[in-house]
């Protein structure tokens, strides 16, 4: 920044004309303006002139940008202000208590600590719902990324709690307490040299001004700053979610043109995630304007908001009404369905496995084992059989078919559990006991052997411990 824009900028903030400044160094105005415009430039006793009238250092005036040093000491101003009124507080409440008896004291002391305590209450049943909400939002994680982003929500939230209860118990202290403590002036007598006279004052009282302005300490807006900051990095992810569900309802939206063959059914989806798209649409303007510290058009938001209330009500109308329209089929319809046998001879250590697939076991007449499995026409049960162990497990050739068979019906309004798979075990009642105790003797060697697994893991953390310990007392022997 040039003389020029600075010599502009220090007219502008003292409010003069281009004829009031040259009135004051008694120059013309076209000698003003070509100052400001850069043609011309000065006399050294003019800038030194200026100098001196706006309080303006020379290096600053002729090299330096004004308007920049100007907000640097603003801002340098400001962070004096925040400390002063930190300690001013602390001293006021020094005096305060200095001032007050032993019993309003106690009886101070005692109403922070119920005001923390049920603060610390209520904190900690809202984080529990948050728990519970982030636990059924990321239930698809497993267990060692869900941890890490618990222990850093758990953080976060740790961290905001304590800034909020020091901020409403510093607020409610100050407008309780501090307030309404009125520092009396001492008094002051003066003597009147004609009448010899001893004149006192009467004491004066600082009189509280109850406006923001004046009351508000700097170092509480500080706090909520401080506050401010932390929750946006808080919400930060939040919003990431929120960007992640826009995109899949976005998805979803394109994808339910597959099913447009179902016609109202179709109408009744595309209205549902439209109103979803509005709903999360309105939370993440309103997170935006949150973040940019601007107000939103409510208004907008409103109709925005009402719109999709009115199109999920009549989707999910559309969509009751259109599901009993639907066929529903079991696994007795030979269409969808086939079955598969097979026979094994009983063995003392047999045992089985239908890996997820429930095993429903049935009395016969045969000492045989007969494994009836049936299942869908769209992929193939594996039945087989290793030394003394019988599983059953699906087997699928090509997942693409089963995703274009269920777009096929769900178009023709008929509905298929392509997972459903139904196993008898057929045999004597003397086997099914068999099978039965031999499967429960296998858990609990598995359990066993767990237990025998962590028992060793334990042992070994114990030595390391120990051995810790060890040389703990040698490095302090």
């Amino acid at each position: 920044m040039n003389l020029a824009d600075n010599l502009k900028k220090i007219r502008k903030d003292n409010n003069l004309s281009q004829e009031d400044l040259a009135e004051k160094l008694g120059v013309s105005r076209q000698s003003v303006s070509k100052w400001e415009s850069g043609l011309a430039y000065p006399e050294m006793d003019k800038v030194l002139q200026i100098c001196k009238m706006f309080d303006v250092k020379l290096d600053d005036l002729l090299n330096n940008d004004i308007n920049k040093l100007e907000k640097e000491n603003k801002s340098k101003i400001n962070i004096s202000k925040y400390v002063d009124d930190f300690l001013g507080f602390f001293r006021k409440t020094i005096d305060m208590f200095t001032n007050m008896k032993v019993r309003d004291i106690i009886k101070c002391a005692i109403e922070q600590i119920i005001i923390i305590f049920i603060l610390t209450i209520i904190l900690k049943i809202f984080g529990g719902v948050l728990n519970d909400i982030l636990r059924n939002i990321l239930f698809f994680l497993n267990d060692k990324t869900y941890d890490i982003i618990y222990n850093i929500f758990s953080s976060l939230y740790f961290v905001i709690s304590a800034i909020i209860i020091v901020i409403i118990v510093v607020h409610i202290f100050k407008t309780r307490y501090l307030d309404y403590y009125k520092e009396e002036e001492k008094i002051e007598s003066k003597k009147d040299d004609s009448k010899e006279e001893i004149k006192e004052e009467k004491k004066e009282e600082k009189i509280i001004i109850r406006d923001p302005e004046h009351s508000g300490d700097k170092f509480v807006s500080a706090l909520f700053k401080v506050l401010l900051i932390v929750l946006k990095i808080f919400l930060l992810s939040f919003v990431g979610f929120l960007c992640f569900t826009f995109v899949g309802f976005v998805i979803c939206f394109v994808l339910s043109f597959m099913f447009i063959k179902t016609g109202t059914f179709f109408v009744g989806i595309i209205l549902s995630i439209l109103a979803c798209l509005l709903v999360v649409f309105i939370f993440l303007n309103l997170l935006y304007h949150f973040y940019i510290n601007t107000k939103p058009k409510f208004t907008l938001l409103g109709l925005a908001f009402l719109l999709a209330l009115i199109s999920f009500g009549i989707g999910c109308g559309l969509l009751v009404y259109n599901i009993p329209k639907f066929d529903l089929i079991d696994t007795n319809d030979k269409k969808y369905y086939t079955t598969e046998k097979k026979t094994y001879d009983m063995t003392d250590d047999m045992m089985m496995s239908g890996y997820g697939y429930i095993l429903d076991y049935k009395e016969a007449d045969s000492n045989d084992v007969v494994i009836e499995c049936r299942h869908p026409k769209l992929y193939g049960v594996s039945i087989e059989k290793n030394d003394n162990y019988i599983y059953i497990k699906r087997k699928v050739n090509n997942e693409m078919d089963i995703v274009r068979q269920v777009i096929y019906d769900i178009n023709k309004k008929t509905i298929v559990n392509y997972d459903n798979v139904k196993v008898t075990v057929y045999t004597s009642k003397e086997n099914i006991e068999k099978l039965k105790e031999n499967k429960e003797k296998e858990r609990l060697k598995s359990y066993e052997k767990n237990n025998h697994d962590l028992e060793q893991r334990l042992e070994q953390k114990e030595e390391k411990i120990n051995e810790l310990e060890s040389r703990i007392e040698k490095l302090e022997s």
